[in-house]
């Protein structure tokens, strides 16, 4: 709840007009309250395993959207240093496989944010195997290379310790408590499994992790997108980084695509200007944006200029988030734009969409006058929530949504207040007086199927961020999970999912 303050008013400081040493006072205040917060995580991890209180949910997950949902939360540090960070998922393997999802991901998020955090340039690589065991489970094996500082041999041995980093404390150069590690290697030798390190001081540095999984219901698989069938295709791929092209290409061709490589803007316009010559064609061209000597932009309108190029799809990735503007992409006649490391389910959409034919407009209402808007539908919210904090950062990141909310005090208040007016969506704290927030969901619930109507949306609100107690809030009857300190875009988004609100992000700032 403290941090919850802390971090919450902190965003909410910097949306204010401020000066720019206030501004710098806010940000300072907002990046030190989340390094403190995962110290304090860290610190509640460790202990609890000291403790011996780890518990574990098995169940089918997506062992691939997994290692992708780590890579898209590390990506951005990653582009701050000018890092590349990349993976390959071996697509001889099964996608699902059963095992705690969370501490997964935990243990993935750990050991290659650590090392985006000793890699100063270059490229953090994380490649995911495995083969079948007699016993019908697969014994995984994750390596996270990278092109970091790397660990002196005498401090390999070191590292999985609690309180120990790699780099001497007497001339520490990077931030930490030493805890990410230890808190991995133990919980992978409670679920089976180990990790084991290979460094070459100032070279780098390779973890590879190894956990024997069962694999589990396809059932659970996500979808890879829409059915357009890409075999016999021929792509162009230009990209100046060795992995990102082997990666790509291996998953194209997975999908029946034929691939030509090139390492630079200038082999990728050798290869177009030979296959004029030879009279091929390509389908598409996959451009990187940061390259040397010419960048993707530059490339793109090169290629635009060829004869018999004018109209190949050009698709352009990056690793800086708004590296281009969708005006920009149609100012160099590129057709998409996407964020790297792409996800496969994004690729394949990313395919679909420049392959396909343009869709056609949708003809205007001549019921509604031109330039006229639906009036505002205003949705009520009802925040359960004890503690005077956390309704001032609730209310106030959504002051200017299109929401009526209501506050309940406790479980009663909010029970007593969902009977009375039913709200469209419940944010439920876990943790309150006279009765907490799963006993006020199962009666919310059974009020429910008392009366009939519409099943209102319950998203719980706690600081326990474990998969199992995210399990229980949904066996309890609720929809979603939001941990604290609460973030604001996090917000907005499951109320928006949930309810259909459309812009809440842009309404609520």
């Amino acid at each position: 709840t403290p941090m919850n303050g802390v971090i919450g008013m902190a965003e909410l400081l910097q949306e204010t007009q401020l000066d720019d040493d206030q501004q710098m006072y806010a940000e300072t205040i907002a990046k030190s309250g989340s390094a403190l917060l995962t110290i304090i995580n860290d610190i509640l991890n460790f202990s609890k395993i000291e403790a011996g209180k780890v518990e574990f949910a098995i169940e089918p997950f997506n062992l691939q959207t997994a290692v992708e949902d780590v890579v898209t939360l590390l990506s951005p540090k990653a582009a701050e240093k000018g890092v590349e960070i990349t993976m390959r998922y071996d697509p001889a393997l099964p996608e699902v496989f059963e095992g705690d999802a969370g501490r997964i991901r935990q243990v993935i998020t750990n050991v290659a944010g650590n090392a985006v955090k000793f890699t100063r340039e270059g490229y953090v690589y994380i490649e995911v195997t495995g083969k079948a065991q007699e016993s019908g489970s697969h014994l995984l094996q994750l390596r996270v290379r990278d092109t970091g500082v790397g660990i002196e041999a005498d401090r390999i041995g070191k590292i999985f310790r609690a309180f120990e980093q790699a780099d001497n404390a007497a001339t520490r150069n990077f931030e930490g408590t030493g805890l990410g590690l230890a808190i991995s290697s133990q919980l992978l030798s409670l679920m089976g499994g180990s990790v084991q390190v290979e460094s070459v001081p100032g070279e780098g540095s390779v973890f590879t992790i190894e956990l024997p999984l069962r694999p589990g219901s396809q059932a659970a698989a996500v979808p890879q997108g829409s059915p357009q069938n890409f075999a016999g295709l021929h792509g162009l791929l230009v990209d100046d980084l060795e992995l990102n092209r082997v990666i790509l290409s291996e998953r194209l061709s997975a999908w029946g695509v034929s691939c030509t490589l090139a390492a630079s803007a200038h082999e990728g316009l050798e290869i177009l200007a030979d296959a004029q010559l030879d009279g091929r064609r390509f389908d598409f061209v996959i451009l990187d944006f940061q390259m040397p000597a010419m960048d993707g932009r530059a490339l793109a309108a090169r290629i635009r200029a060829m004869p018999g190029f004018e109209t190949v799809p050009l698709i352009i990735l990056s690793s800086v988030e708004h590296a281009l503007s969708r005006s920009d992409c149609e100012a160099i006649g590129a057709c998409e734009f996407a964020l790297k490391p792409v996800r496969s389910v994004q690729l394949r959409q990313v395919l679909d969409r420049v392959l396909s034919l343009p869709l056609q407009t949708a003809e205007p209402d001549a019921s509604q006058e031109r330039g006229s808007e639906p009036p505002e539908q205003r949705l009520k919210l009802l925040l359960a929530e004890d503690n005077r904090t956390n309704q001032l950062v609730v209310t106030k990141m959504l002051k200017n949504a299109p929401l009526d909310i209501s506050i309940a005090r406790n479980g009663l208040e909010a029970v007593a207040q969902f009977e009375a007016a039913r709200p469209d969506i419940v944010l439920m704290d876990m943790m309150m007086p006279e009765m907490d927030g799963l006993e006020a969901t199962a009666e919310m619930r059974r009020i429910e199927a008392e009366n009939g109507g519409s099943k209102c949306p319950i998203v719980a609100l706690t600081a326990n961020a474990l998969q199992s107690h995210r399990e229980k809030c949904l066996q309890a009857g609720m929809d979603d999970f939001l941990s604290k300190p609460i973030n604001k875009k996090a917000l907005t988004e499951a109320i928006s999912k949930w309810t259909g609100a459309p812009d809440l992000q842009r309404t609520g700032s």
